[in-house]
């Protein structure tokens, strides 16, 4: 006899609505695979008769359905996609050469200069009249990283309409659009290693439907985890999830 105390490779797939497959992601490190066969509601018909009031006549044990908790603490756009039951889709933003915009703007507060992701590498800051060239320093400063810019009070900036010309370099990356879906169709696929016996067990749970049960923290101070908890389907004639121990 022995104990259970593993380690394990967990792959998620994320699901069609149709329950169709499409792959499993890469592997995340997973904190938790927890899986419930389901509580057992019992109903009971009791006596109301005088001998033998009180008592249980019949009792009939109902399974109740199967559930997973998933939780992981890798943090990227796809983990980050399920903790707000979103879509991913690749984000790409063209270069920006000498792009020419208008921007209106109040001395004491900062502005962009460009969507949040672009890397300024030059800006030129005009007047309205595209006549008079404002001074890095001493009218606005620049956060190019962030792609804002400050207007300094002391300045010779007032509020009303600026002239930008911006370059900045493109961007790619991969973009969320959360809430699109209610909840999460997955696949989960475990290669778990007892760490009392090292052997090993395979955890295949085909079709759950998941959500997420947190928030997503960006500054808690500790590492983020996405927790995801759920019914698992049952397929006719299928097992709603195997554990196989193997030799």
């Amino acid at each position: 006899m022995s104990g259970l105390l593993c380690s394990g490779n967990v792959n998620i797939a994320l699901l069609n609505d149709d329950g169709t497959f499409k792959g499993y992601l890469g592997l995340k490190n997973t904190v938790e695979l927890a899986l419930n066969p389901g509580a057992v509601n019992s109903q009971v018909r009791v006596s109301k008769m005088i001998a033998d009031f009180g008592q249980n006549l019949d009792t009939v044990n109902i399974p109740g359905g199967p559930t997973i908790a998933l939780s992981v603490d890798d943090v990227d756009a796809d983990t980050v996609g399920m903790a707000f039951r979103g879509d991913v889709a690749t984000l790409n933003l063209p270069v920006l050469t000498a792009a020419a915009s208008t921007l209106a703007v109040v001395p004491g507060m900062w502005f962009p200069v460009a969507p949040a992701g672009y890397k300024i590498t030059a800006l030129v800051v005009k007047d309205a009249a595209d006549v008079v060239t404002f001074d890095l320093g001493t009218d606005y400063t620049l956060d190019p990283d962030g792609a804002m810019m400050y207007i300094v009070p002391t300045g010779t900036i007032v509020a009303g309409n600026l002239s930008l010309t911006v370059t900045a370099a493109a961007v790619t990356g991969k973009r969320i659009s959360p809430a699109t879906k209610s909840a999460l169709r997955v696949a989960v696929r475990g290669r778990m290693k007892n760490l009392a016996t090292g052997k090993f067990l395979i955890v295949n749970v085909p079709d759950a439907s998941v959500s997420p049960g947190e928030n997503v923290d960006f500054l808690s101070g500790n590492y983020a985890v996405n927790k995801m908890t759920g019914p698992i389907r049952t397929a006719v004639g299928q097992p709603p999830y195997t554990v196989d121990f193997l030799d």
